[in-house]
């Protein structure tokens, strides 16, 4: 099957069933996202297999619907499609979504690895900043281009395609304390 088929039956597939495609695509890089921080870039012995897991059920059951949600509700909004209207996008974006996205992130990341409240505290006072200011040294200029040029359906498998060294980082950073 060469790659036009492929994106052909992706279209399909995200067209008949987006919540579904969404989440297993999602989902997928997330955890892959997971595989190479452990695999490349961690010195531990033992590969661990429930935070690869834990990366693929808050991909595709948290992130996709609501990335899939952000992307959506941006879309709708009454701007023009002249810089100014992307920017407005872009700064939204960054002010709104990261903060918000990344509190969601480490907050469920602990959950799902059986964390308490005083964990999660511990997680966003010690990784939400810097990982916030990480983001906003490279997202706004990822997403200038998505919404630019990227029709909306496929804005989150954009994001989520480029976000794979981003998983990856996130990931990294989340297995700190």
């Amino acid at each position: 099957m060469n790659r036009f088929n492929i994106f052909k039956r992706y279209n399909y597939w995200l067209t008949k069933y987006p919540y579904r495609t969404n989440a297993i695509t999602t989902g997928t890089l997330f955890g892959t996202g997971d595989i190479i921080a452990q695999k490349l870039f961690t010195k531990e012995d033992e590969y661990d297999y429930k935070r690869t897991i834990r990366a693929t059920i808050y991909g595709s059951v948290i992130f996709s619907i609501v990335g899939d949600k952000w992307y959506k509700l941006l879309n709708n909004l009454k701007l023009s499609k002249s810089m100014r209207g992307i920017m407005v996008r872009v700064g939204m974006d960054q002010i709104v979504f990261a903060p918000f996205g990344l509190v969601l992130y480490y907050t469920s990341m602990t959950i799902l690895s059986g964390g308490y409240i005083k964990d999660i505290r511990h997680k966003l006072s010690n990784q939400w900043w810097p990982t916030l200011y990480a983001n906003w040294l490279i997202w706004p200029w990822i997403q200038i281009i998505n919404f630019s040029i990227v029709p909306v359906q496929y804005r989150l498998l954009c994001v989520n395609s480029i976000a794979l060294l981003w998983n990856t980082f996130l990931s990294l950073r989340n297995a700190q304390d």
